[in-house]
């Protein structure tokens, strides 16, 4: 999105983006279309207009169900898991 409204980020810049979501994703993953806040986000701290917004919804509609399913699947499998090693001790 940056590069479609000719904003250059710097590598420093690019990194904090990346560590920001990753930080921001263990909250907003498990829940469907929480990814719309974290963009509208992510928007406003690059200095874009929140008009690019709409591009993520398009394509957030395909995908969202899909990731959050997983997300939540993951967290149960992870959670069933800490139950049995804390019954066997």
């Amino acid at each position: 999105m940056s590069q479609l409204a000719c904003a250059e980020l710097s590598p420093f810049q690019a990194m904090f983006i990346v560590l920001l979501t990753m930080a921001s994703s263990a909250g907003t993953a498990g829940i469907p279309g929480g990814g719309i806040a974290m963009m509208a986000f992510m928007l406003a701290l690059l200095g874009l207009p929140p008009t690019y917004l709409a591009l993520y919804l398009i394509v957030d509609r395909f995908f969202d169900y899909s990731i959050t399913a997983i997300n939540v699947w993951g967290d149960l499998v992870v959670a069933a898991i800490m139950d049995r090693e804390t019954r066997e001790n």
